[in-house]
């Protein structure tokens, strides 16, 4: 009867056996076990896992440290030993073993799969924890190869599957935590948890774990600091057996958010501290990862996820419907409630837009040529190009009473723009009552007679929460351009050029409030046309539409291109040849090796360097390998050089890990950009030539791109580009835009900024 791989809910090849709410273990592999498999319907565990110490909630768990568990590892005459030595519950829980995995013939399959199914279902119901949660995630992030994907969508389907007797609530938390999505709408929600007050609650429990973590992140032992923090744990107490439940972890991701005033910081370290004291290694790892914003990190996205869910029994809608209602109603909360109403003969899945409800916004396809739009562009319809401008994506819900106001990725930023709200109080057309806008609100500033537009750094001076418009330093305009509801009503199945005309027709443009600038496109030299227009008045490039496509939220389809200068050839006339001076240790797949490096010029008189840029991206894993054996035995970690001009002491590049490059051993790359910028961070240029624009910002690179390294034989330290070169490149770069030295005097008094700079370059939206 204990033969090998005969579970009828067998996940697949590797596969063996699901007990009483456990989840599929992994078939032992190796000549010591002979391919005998056995799993207890208690636990779910086989025999070697027993052997392991791995946890029991039954009352053979004392198996776990006797001889018999060591016996269940032996030939297959130990086993049946084993069997004859156990009392009374443990005999009844082998022969269950044999009902539910064993190949007999005289039991029918359908009644082994209905034991099972009845068993897994109340063990769910009794203790949906969130260690049997991180066990899943382990499993789902091995699977690897040819139809991984499937496995790993099965493997939720079934996890799901079990939690379907289980209240509402706990299909509701693991789905939240699969995604990372807790609070995704709910506005004033935010962790304010960093990397410093997860060091610190790991410090509370072993106060050289701040040297551990950091040598295993070096070392490439860890990939990120979650890794390191769950290694941590698991040496202080390997044998802990954790009993969190899935609606306790959010309820401590509640408390965390909820943590304000002063001493905020001592006690979100108090509370993380206090949850790792309760949990294993393995579910620090996947905690860590959700209070840093990065989610599981096993390769489930939403889309994987959402498809696992349209599996779950007690759904009968399609995935596409799911996908369609989550995307225009990203809460996890309602979308459990409307599917399970469903199958009850309930309420159906709407498709319909709630007002103040944010959904994910439509993306757009980016193109690297004009040739390869054009390609497109030709296949049929008719298309419009509009100029892409340098700001901020909003989501803006107005009515008669309110307006509110959405990012990119659904965080409610109202309190930012007080400005903006007033400016859509009475932007509504007399015969509307309420509407949806897209739009992109751009930093300005009056010169003359006109509103010059700023870049984003200027944007993202405005602070985060402004009480009185007396309080805003940054002046902002507002570009709409597409309508997705009207009176309660949604327009995203409508024509982008019904929704146009819907536009103009229900917003009363003002000083501020403004349509994008467009053009239609019929060939391809309209398009070459319209992107050189738009980038000589200071855009970014063009968004190329489909006038006949409908409104896809959360959709990158190629009914909208996105056609930038950044994704062109450089628009400088000459590459850098840049100093390497600085580099960073990676994060994740490039743990352990460099992953950024902080390039310098040389100063335009006297000796020393001028920080220009920092390059992090680009690469592929050989060339970050390649680079990390030429350089990791010449860098010291004593401090900057004194022949290094920083902005500020310390420089931000001095607040990440990083060492700094000997000398005599600094290589030369020549790295090119796609265009340059001015930058409070970096000191190249800085107060050259007594120009205002100079006065406290340096010239630095947008977007920097590794051409090649240069040989030391061609090209040295002493043969670097230097600040003056790097500022006639600026100068003819402006001068080639067209624009009246925009760039150049963005950060005059006119522009008003903010007192504080930033301390490094702004995440943009």
């Amino acid at each position: 009867a204990l033969a090998q791989d005969a579970s009828p809910l067998a996940a697949g090849e590797g596969w063996h056996g699901i007990g009483a709410g456990q989840f599929p273990v992994p078939a032992p592999v190796g000549p010591a076990h002979h391919g005998i498999h056995w799993a207890c319907p208690c636990c779910g565990l086989c025999g070697v896992g027993l052997e392991l110490g791995m946890p029991c909630p039954r009352s053979h768990s004392r198996l776990r440290r006797g001889i018999l568990a060591t016996m269940l590892s032996l030939l297959p005459c130990c086993r049946w030993a084993a069997f004859l030595y156990r009392g009374a519950h443990q005999r009844r829980c082998a022969v269950r073993g044999w009902l539910q995995l064993g190949p007999s013939r005289t039991v029918e399959p359908w009644r082994r799969k209905a034991y099972a199914s009845k068993v897994t279902r109340k063990a769910a119901k009794r203790s949906p924890t969130y260690g049997r949660f991180t066990q899943q995630l382990d499993i789902v992030a091995g699977l690897s190869g040819p139809g991984s994907r499937e496995r790993k969508i099965d493997t939720i389907r079934r996890y799901f599957a079990l939690l379907r007797s289980a209240d509402q609530s706990a299909l509701k938390a693991a789905l939240k935590l699969l995604l990372g999505q807790l609070q995704p709408d709910k506005a004033g929600f935010k962790l304010n948890v960093g990397e410093g007050v997860v060091k610190a609650a790991v410090e509370e429990l072993d106060s050289s774990a701040l040297d551990t973590i950091t040598n295993e992140m070096q070392a490439g032992i860890a990939d990120d600091l979650s890794t390191a923090v769950g290694n941590v744990l698991q040496r202080l107490d390997g044998n802990k057996q954790s009993a969190v439940s899935l609606m306790e972890i959010l309820e401590f991701f509640e408390r965390i958010a909820s943590v304000e005033g002063s001493g905020a910081v001592r006690e979100r370290t108090q509370l993380l501290a206090s949850m790792f004291r309760q949990m294993t290694g393995r579910e620090a790892v996947y905690l860590v990862r959700t209070l840093l914003g990065k989610g599981p990190c096993i390769g489930i996205g939403e889309s994987l996820a959402l498809k696992a869910l349209a599996g779950h029994p007690d759904v009968e809608a399609s995935e596409a419907e799911i996908k369609s209602r989550f995307a225009r109603d990203p809460d996890i909360d309602r979308l459990v409630d409307v599917l399970l109403q469903k199958q009850a003969g309930g309420v159906a899945v709407s498709q319909a837009i709630t007002l103040h409800l944010p959904f994910r916004p439509m993306k757009p396809v980016p193109e690297q040529s004009v040739d390869s739009a054009w390609t497109r562009i030709s296949s049929g319809g008719d298309w419009v190009a509009e100029w892409k401008y340098d700001g901020e994506r909003l989501q803006i819900h107005v009515d008669r009473s309110r307006t509110t106001i959405w990012s990119r990725s659904l965080k409610p930023i109202s309190e930012k723009f007080p400005d903006v709200r007033a400016m859509f109080k009475n932007a509504l057309s007399d015969d509307v009552t309420s509407a949806v806008i897209d739009a992109e609100v751009v930093a300005v500033v009056r010169r003359g007679a006109r509103w010059e537009q700023l870049p984003f750094q200027e944007l993202a001076k405005r602070k985060g929460k402004v009480v009185d418009q007396e309080d805003i330093s940054v002046i902002v305009s507002v570009y709409a351009f597409d309508c997705l509801a009207l009176n309660n009503a949604s327009m995203m199945e409508r024509s982008l050029r019904e929704r146009r005309q819907k536009l103009q027709e229900s917003l009363k443009v003002s000083e501020h409030l403004c349509l994008p600038e467009s053009v239609l496109i019929s060939s391809r030299s309209d398009l070459e046309g319209a992107l050189l227009k738009s980038i000589e008045d200071g855009t970014e490039g063009l968004i190329v539409k489909d006038l006949g496509g409908e409104y896809m939220p959360n959709c990158r389809t190629p009914a909208w291109l996105k056609l930038k200068k950044d994704y062109l050839e450089s628009s400088l006339s000459d590459a850098i040849d840049a100093v390497v001076v600085g580099v960073g240790y990676g994060t994740g797949r490039n743990a352990g090796i460099f992953s950024t490096f902080l390039l310098a010029v040389r100063k335009s008189s006297g000796p020393g360097l001028q920080t220009l840029a920092r390059l992090g991206s680009g690469f592929s894993n050989a060339q970050l390998h390649e680079l990390y054996e030429a350089v990791k035995d010449k860098v010291t970690d004593d401090g900057p050089p004194d022949d290094i001009e920083l902005v500020t002491k310390p420089d931000p590049w001095t607040r990440r890990s990083c060492q700094w490059i000997q000398r005599e051993f600094r290589p030369v790359w020549e790295v090119r950009c796609a265009d340059l910028t001015l930058s409070p961070q970096y000191s190249c240029a800085m107060g050259l030539g007594n120009r205002t624009e100079l006065a406290a910002h340096g010239i630095s690179m947008r977007f920097p791109r590794l051409v090649r390294v240069r040989d030391p034989s061609d090209k040295d330290v002493p043969d670097a580009t230097t600040a003056h070169e790097v500022l006639s490149l600026y100068d003819a770069q402006v001068k080639q835009s067209g624009s009246p030295d925009a760039r150049a005097q963005n950060r005059s008094a006119e522009s008003a900024p903010s007192a504080r700079a930033p301390t490094g370059r702004p995440k943009r939206n």
